[in-house]
């Protein structure tokens, strides 16, 4: 039974104008997709905090569509709206363009980033390999599943760590790649920029009532900003612009007497009005508390698209990817597909993107705009109309008011030895250029216990934002195996 898996990261931190809706074919496809999505994981995450990235989920499933064939393929279709043919993926990779381009302007980070892992000496079809890399700048590497699938789950989870700058790990969990894994895909996507009026004050202690009968304290911020605007008899919205980019943050809460659940199937239904450029804009400013917080959330995939008619690709039976090999492969099909999403909203900035949908009332913009019951959440990127992340927060979990840097013990991942077999090593690393002195290396055999191991550091790369690539070396210890693991942490300084 051979196997593909599909690996999904995006990650959202913080974002100028209220440019027009473009509407192009796959922007479409994207927020269509984004409400049905939307409608699903309401569903299975009532009364709780989820966020998800339809564009990261589109985009990962366009290179997939790409190998599809038959009532795979047309299911595919059905679920992401894609027209069908070769023009599917070119329609993808311009809207892909136009986003990153509107989106970043000085200050503004904005990653993505596609790849493709595939078994060593599997004979796959060039058209395909073409697809993945003139479309969607997806380059394939060669990795050794059927012998070393757990060095090469390490592998690909390292790069989404590095893409998504250290805040999405672990993205493949144990035992998602083994032996009879052919092909991985993976698409992440990053985004980090400041709000272009900044919330000025924050009151914690504040009550935020999850429902009638529960309040939990919350830090809420304030700021009187200049927002865009639109409100229904169901619920209002306002767009907090991000400096020097086309993203906003949309905030839509329930009105008085409303549920969140409500709202939620208003918007799936597209019956909420999601077009922030044909939102109302006052000359004045607006008095806008809203809770800082932090999700970082996972959704079992498979389990959703399968709900929503994605089927045949996850069945080794009926799958049909025969655009993807040569030579009879008859049980090739996705065993999974892992999506992972990070969003921080606080008082410097934020994570998100865009959508776009059909008006439903414009009044003028409110004197005071107070979140403190659940609410819906969209990053919409304005000059596509796309929705880049979107999700819903019952309980906001507090970041703690920093920028929110990695912890340190998460800033250097579990890196595998390419020396395996030798008595000296080299393990590869990017982190900030600050804590080269700080290093400290451990080796285990079996990733039970640890031991400190004496090394040297190589600069081999400076990098942007701060950062370094940093070859260790050293010696294996004599306690190594034949499978050594090493790992990288930082020394804190003493309490």
């Amino acid at each position: 039974m051979k196997r593909l898996s599909l690996a999904l990261a995006a990650l959202l931190t913080s974002f100028d104008s209220f440019a027009a809706s473009g509407g192009s074919p796959a922007a479409q496809w994207n927020n269509a997709f984004a409400r049905d999505m939307l409608q699903k994981l309401g569903e299975e995450h009532r009364g709780e905090n989820f966020a998800f990235s339809p564009f990261s989920i589109v985009t990962a499933f366009g290179m997939t569509y790409g190998g599809a064939r038959g009532e795979t393929a047309a299911q595919m279709e059905g679920v992401f709206r894609f027209d069908g043919g070769a023009q599917v993926h070119s329609e993808l990779a311009a809207w892909a363009a136009a986003v990153k381009e509107a989106a970043t302007g000085e200050g503004i980070q904005f990653r993505l980033a596609n790849r493709a892992w595939l078994q060593r000496d599997w004979p796959v079809r060039e058209e395909f390999l073409r697809v993945l890399q003139e479309q969607y700048d997806a380059p394939a590497a060669r990795a050794d599943f059927a012998t070393q699938p757990e060095t090469e789950r390490v592998r690909i989870n390292d790069w989404v760590y590095e893409q998504t700058m250290e805040r999405i790990a672990d993205l493949l969990p144990t035992g998602s790649i083994d032996g009879l894994t052919r092909f991985v895909l993976v698409n992440a996507l990053y985004f980090k920029g400041q709000w272009k009026f900044p919330f000025t004050k924050t009151k914690t202690g504040e009550p935020f009532y999850v429902s009638e009968d529960e309040t939990v304290p919350v830090a809420m911020m304030y700021g009187y900003l200049w927002v865009a605007h639109v409100a229904t008899g169901l619920a209002e919205a306002i767009a907090l612009p991000v400096k020097n980019s086309s993203c906003c943050l949309v905030i839509v809460r329930p009105n008085p007497g409303k549920t969140v659940e409500e709202v939620l199937t208003s918007v799936a239904d597209g019956d909420f009005p999601l077009a922030v450029a044909e939102w109302n804009v006052s000359p004045e400013g607006t008095d806008v508390y809203l809770p800082r917080f932090r999700l970082e959330t996972e959704v079992e995939l498979k389990k959703v698209l399968q709900r929503m008619g994605v089927v045949d690709a996850f069945d080794a039976g009926l799958a049909d990817f025969t655009g993807i090999y040569l030579g009879p492969e008859p049980e090739l099909h996705l065993t999974d597909a892992f999506h992972k999403t990070f969003v921080e909203v606080n008082e410097t900035g934020l994570e998100a993107s865009g959508a776009t949908a059909a008006v439903g009332g414009v009044t003028s913009v409110p004197p005071v705009f107070e979140v403190n019951r659940p609410f819906l959440f969209f990053v919409m990127e304005d000059s596509t109309g796309s929705i880049l992340f979107g999700g819903q927060v019952t309980r906001p979990e507090d970041p703690g008011g920093s920028q929110g840097e990695p912890s340190r013990d998460r800033l250097l991942r579990l890196a595998l030895s390419e020396g395996v077999g030798q008595r000296t090593f080299t393990v590869e690393l990017v982190c900030d250029t600050n804590v080269k002195d700080k290093l400290i290396l451990q080796a285990s055999s079996d990733l039970s216990k640890w031991e400190n191991i004496e090394f040297t550091v190589n600069t081999a790369e400076t990098l942007s934002g701060n950062r370094s690539r940093f070859n260790l070396v050293g010696e294996i210890p004599p306690s190594g195996g034949d499978a050594l693991f090493f790992r990288v942490r930082v020394a804190l300084p003493e309490e």
